[in-house]
């Protein structure tokens, strides 16, 4: 099973925190989000983990081998971050990804017990939602009857969503196919400006795969996009 985790945005809504620092590397509970998220996945026996850098990339990389020196990473810069958005990145990455990949957001601050139930589900694809207050600026998604998601957008209104979209997904092997069968077929420019949860949206639209909605409500997560929710993250987390 592979680690890929997103960390390189520039994370302008979170300035000034993120003038000289990328978003992955600020702490909450003492420690920094990226620096947690890989100890989860060492916990559950994931290797290797890729990481996608662009903003401040050094300094990712210089944290990583400095923290996890015994640890079998990838690093994949996206040079063009500053004109593309997280889909792009992930088709750029798409060579390396040759098994069941879990994705993460390098923003997300999570319980290690919400990782843990997404990899145990027994469907090949899962991600983690929760049932939160409707917010316009979260992604958010609408559940099928037997529990996989048939939509993932912000765009949702209030009665159409089922809960919220918070970046923790196990994606299997055929889903992975799906995404470089479209990504040769359409090209990767068509997704240049499109967020991850466009191109996963788009793969659901697009062929027979299905993320299973995995429900973690009663636990901890926080997406971490402005200072105040740092400072929520900062809270909740002490």
């Amino acid at each position: 099973m592979i680690g890929f985790i997103l960390a390189g945005g520039r994370g302008t809504r979170l300035r000034p925190h993120t003038e000289e620092i990328p978003k992955p590397l600020l702490e909450v509970g003492g420690k920094t989000i990226l620096g947690h998220q890989i100890e989860t996945l060492i916990n559950e026996g994931v290797s290797p983990i890729l990481i996608v850098t662009g903003f401040l990339a050094e300094k990712i990389t210089t944290f990583v081998n400095e923290n996890f020196p015994n640890q079998d990473f990838i690093f994949i810069h996206n040079s063009e971050y500053e004109s593309s958005k997280p889909a792009f990145a992930i088709i750029k990455s798409l060579e390396h990804l040759t098994d069941t990949t879990l994705y993460l957001n390098g923003d997300v601050f999570y319980e290690p017990q919400i990782l843990k139930e997404v990899i145990e589900n027994k469907n090949d694809s899962a991600t983690a939602i929760q049932e939160t207050n409707w917010d316009e600026e979260e992604v958010k998604v609408i559940i099928d009857k037997d529990g996989f998601i048939s939509e993932l957008s912000k765009n949702l209104t209030k009665e159409e969503s089922s809960g919220e979209f918070i970046g923790i997904t196990k994606l299997g092997d055929k889903f992975i196919d799906s995404i470089k069968e479209i990504a040769q077929n359409e090209g990767v420019e068509v997704f240049r400006h499109s967020f991850a949860i466009d191109l996963l949206n788009h793969v659901i639209h697009k062929s027979d795969n299905k993320i299973y909605a995995v429900n973690v409500t009663k636990l901890k997560a926080i997406e971490i996009d402005t200072p105040e929710d740092l400072n929520s993250a900062k809270d909740k987390f002490k």
